[in-house]
């Protein structure tokens, strides 16, 4: 069976792709196990936000960093994780769910990557000819 029909993307490959990330997600979903990916995440990433939970959950930005050599000025640097928008999400969970929390975080990141691509494909190869929007602002 193709991927497109009649130009439009198959709604079974999404499902493919999300059993796909099911499959390799099941350990940190269904064993509490978290996601270390790689080392800069385990030493710079996760510390990181950790300080920046404790500092936002102390009512503090957190823009001084006492760990880094004799305290560092974190207003100007991109260390400061939790200033991206993206993560303030975290702020909801404690901090001794905070790293599973932050695997969750990224099943959903990735389940994104997927679905919006998806849905941008199926509204370029709609059927009545009309341009989707992101056609119409980039034209």
């Amino acid at each position: 069976m193709p991927i497109y029909k009649n130009g439009l993307p198959n709604r079974r490959a999404y499902l493919l792709f999300l059993l796909t990330a099911a499959v390799l997600f099941a350990p940190f979903l269904t064993q509490g196990k978290i996601l270390f990916s790689n080392g800069d995440n385990l030493y710079n990433h996760y510390p990181n936000i950790i300080l920046g939970h404790r500092s936002f959950r102390a009512g503090d930005f957190g823009l001084w960093n006492p760990y880094l050599f004799t305290g560092v000025d974190t207003s100007t640097i991109f260390h400061h994780h939790m200033l991206n928008p993206i993560n303030w999400i975290l702020l909801l969970v404690p901090e001794s769910m905070l790293l599973q929390a932050i695997t969750a975080k990224a099943l959903i990141e990735i389940l994104s990557l997927a679905f919006l691509p998806f849905l941008r494909l199926r509204n370029y190869f709609r059927s009545d000819g009309a341009p989707s929007p992101v056609e119409w602002l980039s034209s």
